[in-house]
């Protein structure tokens, strides 16, 4: 019943466009792409790819769809193997309220995960909006279900609080700062945060040049994995 539930409300947040709206249809897309290769005494490949694409039906709803990919091998050995996507609705009720339906898949053979996938709703509010300043909140119910590579299954009901701040230096420069979390209302031990901090420098154009630092945290990975893994990256960003 929680899922079903969770399904309803994410297909009226998709769909609830309200009459009297112009639909003028827009897309917009943003993609990252770091990439690093060392030969000689150390052999190295990292490839990570960050890709947003935007649709905007009209005035109130906005469509996104997310895709995160980081794949790794040293001397010809796989590393790193991480797939995440997610398909976003966002309603706006108000100039600074809103509310979103989410469904997302992740995978994570190195870090326990077979499989993860969550369908969430939520509401969030906009507390700070100056030209330069950006200062939101969201507060949201995520039913997850997972399927580890010990083999075990996990189906459970979370909440999920999450803030990001964004301050622009000029009109394509910012700094930026994010931070999740996720508990898990059956285990109290069992929770996760995720937290990014980025500068994004404009390079010409469209492109950019994005440096960050990601910190994902399961407080309960599975057996024989760590709970912190951490990414630095430099990334070139196109912004169409």
């Amino acid at each position: 019943m929680k899922k079903i539930a969770l399904w309803i409300l994410f297909m009226v947040t998709l769909i609830g466009t309200p009459n009297g709206y112009a639909e003028t249809k827009k897309w917009g897309d943003i993609a990252e792409l770091s990439y690093v290769q060392t030969s000689g005494n150390t052999q190295t490949q990292t490839i990570l790819l960050n890709n947003t694409l935007k649709y905007i039906p009209n005035e109130r709803v906005i469509g996104l769809w997310n895709i995160n990919i980081l794949k790794g091998e040293t001397a010809n050995v796989q590393t790193a193997d991480r797939f995440f996507t997610e398909l976003r609705a966002d309603y706006k009720w108000t100039e600074r309220r809103y509310g979103f339906g989410t469904i997302s898949t992740l995978k994570d053979t190195f870090a326990g995960l077979k499989s993860r996938n969550a369908v969430g709703v939520g509401v969030g509010y906009i507390f700070i909006k100056t030209a330069k300043d950006t200062l939101m909140g969201e507060v949201g119910l995520i039913h997850t279900m997972e399927k580890l590579t010990t083999q075990i299954d996990r189906d459970y009901l979370a909440g999920r609080l999450f803030g990001k701040f964004t301050h622009a230096f000029t009109e394509k420069n910012m700094f930026l700062q994010s931070l999740e979390y996720i508990p898990d209302f059956d285990q109290q031990n069992n929770y996760l945060v995720n937290s990014e901090t980025a500068l994004v420098a404009n390079l010409s154009g469209n492109l950019s040049l994005k440096t960050s630092y990601l910190l994902r945290y399961d407080n309960e990975p599975p057996a024989g994995k760590k709970r912190a893994d951490n990414t630095v990256s430099a990334a070139v960003v196109a912004n169409f």
